[in-house]
């Protein structure tokens, strides 16, 4: 009997860690969980190909998002202001503004990237499922950093 107590007693010790440590990575994207529920094993509309386009359309709407920024700001930012300004030839605000929006950018998807790799390391995370746990950070991350694009341009959400 007292073994059984013992092996008891470690399991639910095991399952109890287990438990709190699931928890530690950030939930499944909604439109990536959908994927979970189709076949893994037919040759159309598989669980891979649904993955895969919900990660390309993630990486689309940001790039789009990003074009509407750049439109936004081309179209609205101060065109007669300009640094240097000595005779009319310096430097428009808007492009530096772009300039160092796309070095921002480029930062910003390294350090989501290696984010997600850690997030996806994270004791309690399933190493069969790593991968997708990777996957669907990177899709929740993007969304994330549209919504601080959008802040950018949308007064409404700039005081939330």
């Amino acid at each position: 009997m007292s073994s059984f107590i013992s092996y008891s007693a470690r399991l639910a010790l095991v399952i109890g860690v287990f438990n709190h440590l699931s928890y530690a990575t950030m939930p499944f994207d909604e439109t990536f969980s959908n994927c979970f529920s189709l076949p893994r094993d037919t040759v159309e509309n598989n669980e891979f190909d649904c993955k895969t386009s919900v990660f390309e359309q993630s990486n689309k709407e940001l790039e789009k998002e990003k074009e509407k920024l750049k439109a936004y700001i081309y179209k609205n930012y101060d065109n007669p202001w300009r640094l240097n300004d000595t005779k009319g030839a310096g430097i428009e605000i808007k492009d530096i503004f772009w300039e160092r929006f796309n070095v921002s950018q480029k930062n910003w998807l390294v350090s989501r990237d290696a984010f997600c790799a850690a997030e996806a390391a994270l004791p309690g995370s399933w190493a069969s499922a790593a991968g997708d746990i990777e996957i669907s950070c990177i899709i929740t991350m993007n969304k994330r950093r549209i919504d601080e694009i959008n802040m950018l341009y949308h007064p409404t959400l700039d005081n939330p």
